[in-house]
């Protein structure tokens, strides 16, 4: 039987603290999709991507490697388990800094249907976000509030401050499929995104 000890490794610990950009996260995030690391400051130390996410890491580590740092998703499911029933939308948050990458993922999104939210740091006017998953028909979880400072201390607790300046500093996107159930969309439309860039 594998423990999993209720901490970081000082390993894991020592690559977040190593990273200065989000470029820097974006890499690691996704080292941590894929099973090279371990531990993710913004999830239970020593535990991978939710079950429900394996399919999903192919597209979500080379949009973390092109520079879009995901912090939450989910794939579209309308499915009863354990007695209940579970619809959700597929989704994606994360944060950006590069302009030419967020304008490309937007476009994409748009063009396909999906709802975009983007929140620039500090807004001055901040909207509630998306619902993306119901359960017995109640409203369950949303994406794509604002996520403040003090709320990003709590996510990122070990990364060093001038990565975490780049977070704070960057673009948060939140990208929603409004089918419920349908998980075909978004996915493709952001791995072509980032696939094939719009010309500059």
């Amino acid at each position: 039987m594998k423990i999993r000890l209720p901490w970081m490794s000082r390993a894991d610990r020592k690559r977040w603290q190593s990273a200065r950009t989000l470029a820097d996260l974006g890499q690691h995030l996704a080292a941590w999709l894929e099973g090279d690391i371990k531990s993710w400051p913004g999830y239970q130390p020593n535990y991978g991507p939710d079950v429900e996410t394996a399919e999903l890491i192919p597209v979500l580590a080379r949009l973390n490697r092109a520079g879009y740092i995901t912090d939450s998703s989910q794939p579209g499911i309308d499915e009863t388990e354990a007695g209940h029933h579970w619809r959700q939308r597929a989704a994606v948050t994360g944060f950006i800094d590069d302009e030419d990458l967020l304008e490309d993922l937007s476009a994409a999104a748009i063009d396909a249907g999906l709802l975009v939210l983007i929140h620039r740091p500090e807004p001055s006017i901040t909207l509630d976000g998306y619902r993306v998953t119901r359960l017995d028909g109640q409203p369950h979880t949303v994406f794509g509030g604002y996520v403040s400072l003090r709320d990003l201390r709590c996510m990122w607790p070990v990364i060093n401050r001038q990565a975490f300046g780049a977070l704070a500093g960057a673009a948060q996107l939140t990208i929603v499929d409004p089918r419920w159930g349908s998980d075909d969309r978004l996915w493709r439309a952001l791995d072509n995104a980032i696939t094939h860039p719009a010309a500059a």
